[in-house]
């Protein structure tokens, strides 16, 4: 049973990777999110499963190019097997200096940073090694693809954060809930005002995408950031061109994406500080009933 159980997980996690990597850009790299996401709050029994599924998906987009110029047929089937387990170093790192999802919670956005950036410095020595595509060579695509990775990772662990601590307050939660359909409701009114808007009337709008995450945050501490960075951060994705072609770029969302990324990192950093801020006030409170 055990043994089932794991290869149903390769076969979700291979099938999540290849669903995300099918919706990004290099701006927008979701699959960094499901696999640092996996690396860092599934337990080390099922590692070997999230390899498993992880090397199956990059098989199936890498061997496909094993027949394209200047991409060596070594790089097409070895790299997949070789990227994630030497990635793992990097979560395997933070969990035996800190564990829990408490750490990640505290160290998230510069958690978040040096995730991204080890995933590009891995796939920039693989590729160099085995003869990849020569792909992050300058430093503009390897910025685009370090800010990718970064909101891509954002979009998994937020969520994941708050699935962790769903039980920790639950009247805290429903309130939360109730709001976050408003928020909902207040992102879709901005985002379909902004793909109305022609240039920097569009930009301008986008980023009043994070007026209701900030409402959210300044309400429920962290957990209205994690909400708030998540539906601001994909309905700026949501405006990109969907473009099916390597090295698709568009610079105009890129620039609302970079400040986005900059006030999702205050959002949640004021966040914790909030929620810090309310569980003293808490304690303070029942100390004086007592």
């Amino acid at each position: 049973k055990k043994f089932a159980g794991g290869i149903l997980l390769s076969a979700a996690y291979c099938a999540l990777y290849v669903f995300a990597w099918h919706w990004s850009m290099d701006q927008w790299f979701l699959p960094a999110g499901v696999r640092a996401a996996a690396l860092l709050f599934l337990p080390y029994r099922l590692w070997p499963y999230v390899f498993l599924g992880d090397a199956a998906a990059l098989l199936t987009m890498r061997l496909p190019m094993a027949d394209h110029d200047g991409v060596s047929e070594l790089w097409a089937y070895l790299s997949p097997f070789v990227v994630v387990p030497v990635f793992a170093l990097a979560p395997w790192a933070f969990r035996t200096r800190f564990g829990g999802s408490s750490a990640v919670q505290r160290w998230l956005p510069l958690l978040a940073v040096g995730l991204g950036l080890w995933g590009l410095l891995v796939n920039k020595a693989i590729n160099a090694m085995l003869d990849g595509p020569a792909a992050f060579i300058t430093l503009e695509t390897s910025v685009r693809y370090w800010m990718g990775s970064y909101l891509g990772i954002l979009m998994f662990f937020l969520p994941t954060l708050l699935w962790l601590h769903r039980k920790t307050d639950k009247s805290l939660s429903r309130k939360l809930l109730r709001d976050s359909a408003i928020a909902v409701l207040a992102v879709a009114g901005i985002f379909a005002l902004a793909m109305r808007s022609p240039g920097l009337l569009h930009q301008f709008i986008l980023l009043m995408l994070l007026v209701p995450g900030a409402w959210l945050t300044l309400t429920y501490g962290w957990r209205g950031a994690a909400v708030g960075v998540v539906l601001a951060n994909l309905a700026v994705a949501m405006s990109l061109p969907r473009s099916n072609h390597a090295g698709a770029f568009d610079q105009q969302t890129f620039d609302v994406q970079m400040l986005v990324a900059f006030a999702a990192t205050l959002l949640f950093v004021l966040g914790v500080k909030i929620s810090s801020a309310f569980r003293q006030a808490r304690h303070f409170g029942y100390a004086e009933q007592q």
